[in-house]
């Protein structure tokens, strides 16, 4: 009696395995991609990254913003002071138009006025950046300005800022451009109190560092250098 020759079936079930063996792990692996597709969903709505193809950005922060915002008007304030103690440590005195020079104390004693990441000129979601005005016959300069911006509009702020030797910071929205001497002042001046120190607005008190004119500073330093610009100081 002749054995049959099995070997034809057993090649069949060996394909059909195989067969089976490869759908099953095609499921597998489009379920990983799967779970990992909603894993990345997940992360762009909680705003920790946002996939390339994703097509929307995270609705923007409001109180994030506020707080961006007020810093930027305290950092401009910051400036001013920095830019009373370069002027009165400077010889000849002078302001600078560096946030650099600010930050190193460069032409200036060497002392910091600002700390690192203000004169790099960004913080806290703003760029900032000092511009000086036209030097005189000596070399100083008696006028400078420093504007803020946001780095994403609407993202990391709204409101624009500038401020200048005069101390008044002024503040809007620009669309996202560095602020200008345009701006209202801010906050208006109706809201804020002036007292007068030696002829100085209180603005220059409600800076970082109180200026408080000494005899002795009076005495060596022109009268033009004094932080607040005064009448003294034209605008070049």
């Amino acid at each position: 009696m002749k054995q049959k020759n099995t070997f034809p079936i057993i090649q069949w079930i060996g394909s059909v395995c195989i067969i089976l063996l490869l759908s099953a792990g095609m499921v597998l692996i489009s379920g990983c991609s799967e779970k990992e597709n909603q894993s990345a969903v997940r992360a762009d709505d909680s705003g920790l990254f946002k996939r390339p193809d994703a097509g929307s950005s995270k609705k923007p922060d409001h109180q994030q913003m506020g707080k961006n915002e007020a810093l930027m008007v305290n950092y401009l304030k910051t400036l001013a002071a920095a830019q009373t103690d370069y002027n009165n440590n400077s010889s000849p005195h002078t302001y600078t138009g560096s946030l650099a020079c600010l930050g190193s104390g460069n032409g200036a004693g060497r002392v910091r006025f600002i700390d690192p990441a203000l004169s790099s000129g960004v913080k806290n979601g703003y760029t900032y950046s000092m511009t000086a005005g036209t030097p005189d016959a000596n070399g100083s300069h008696w006028s400078w300005s420093a504007t803020a911006w946001p780095v994403t509009y609407k993202e990391t702020g709204i409101r624009s800022g500038y401020i200048d030797e005069t101390g008044i910071v002024r503040a809007g929205d620009t669309g996202g451009k560095p602020g200008t001497i345009q701006l209202p002042e801010y906050p208006p001046p109706s809201r804020e109190k002036h007292t007068t120190k030696r002829g100085l607005g209180s603005v220059c008190g409600d800076t970082a560092r109180d200026y408080q004119a000494t005899d002795d500073t009076a005495q060596s330093a022109p009268q033009k250098s004094m932080p607040c610009g005064g009448s003294s100081t034209s605008r070049t």
